[in-house]
């Protein structure tokens, strides 16, 4: 009789805790996650990165995209993840319905509010928290939408951003075999290297890679070193720069020590100015805006005239 009981009892807690468990896998099934509709990435003309305190305004040109409300031209491959996110955001899961935005770094000093505009208007705003703790997901809401959901993706890493970080910093760019004019100037001494037609290999003189015909000698006829006039024009072909100054225009940099003057189609200059923190002042005739040139990217061009000579020919 005893073990009947027993038997019984065990029956009835074994019922009840399968009524908790399926009850309770219910309450957290029981939702849709919100059906987002399609957006042609073609189609976005503008973006608004929203922070607290600030925001970038992303806008199709043109000639591509630029940063307001100065216009800088923005780097293509960065605009171009923000566009991917933007119109391939994929909900996973309901993440919490407590409108406790601050654990998820949705509250207003913490989010990032994107929104991104076509032409006839906004076509999808959503606020973006922090990664989730895989970083595989990210803490999202849905404009008009109270509770948090989980998005693919760690988009945190793509939409915290600044505008120095998405300035398009190639400040020269050119085809290295079309420049057949090289002239240095280290604040002392100038000197013009030619690119001259060979008819028989020259082993000592520096041989242009684009074409093997062809030897660079000074403007009087003294032949290069070989293979040091190449790697100055291939260093300068597409250069890119850490970053843009700021607080001073192109005419407040002072006296440059070292310039490089190229003549291909086109010409095209590049002058250093002062060294500051491991790197130089620099303007480009390719750009409209200063910058700053690592030192082991100046190493690269600033080669002193006098040694590129080959003075055994």
């Amino acid at each position: 009789m005893r073990m009947k009981k027993e038997y019984a009892v065990l029956m009835v807690i074994i019922a009840v805790l399968s009524a908790y468990l399926l009850l309770h896998r219910k309450d957290r099934t029981n939702y849709e996650l919100p059906t987002l509709p399609a957006v042609a990435k073609g189609d976005i003309t503008r973006i608004s990165l929203k922070k607290a305190d600030s925001e970038i305004v992303l806008e199709r040109k043109e000639g591509g995209w630029s940063i307001g409300p100065k216009g800088y031209p923005a780097d293509e491959g960065k605009v171009g993840r923000i566009i991917d996110s933007i119109a391939g955001l994929r909900l996973t899961a309901l993440a919490s319905e407590t409108r406790n935005y601050a654990l998820y770094d949705l509250d207003d000093s913490d989010r990032i509010e994107v929104t991104a505009y076509r032409k006839d208007g906004a076509v999808r705003t959503i606020d973006i928290g922090k990664a989730a703790s895989s970083y595989r997901h990210t803490f999202v809401r849905l404009k008009g939408d109270p509770r948090v959901y989980y998005a693919a993706g760690n988009l945190r890493n793509v939409f915290d951003t600044t505008v120095q970080a998405l300035r398009d910093r190639v400040v020269m760019k050119f085809n290295a075999d079309e420049i057949t004019e090289l002239e240095l100037w280290n604040g002392k001494e100038r000197m013009r290297f030619v690119k001259q037609e060979a008819t028989a290999p020259a082993s000592g003189e520096d041989r242009d890679k684009g074409s093997r015909d062809s030897v660079w000698k000074t403007a009087d006829g003294r032949p290069a070193k070989g293979g040091l006039i190449a790697p100055i024009i291939s260093a300068l072909s597409d250069l890119s720069c850490d970053e843009f100054i700021e607080d001073r225009g192109r005419d407040d940099l002072g006296r440059a020590s070292f310039s490089v003057t190229l003549k291909g189609t086109k010409e095209y200059t590049l002058s250093l100015f002062a060294k500051r923190d491991g790197r130089y002042d620099a303007v480009s005739s390719e750009s409209a805006y200063p910058f700053r040139l690592s030192d082991w990217k100046a190493r690269q061009i600033m080669k002193d005239p006098a040694t590129l000579i080959d003075k055994e020919k």
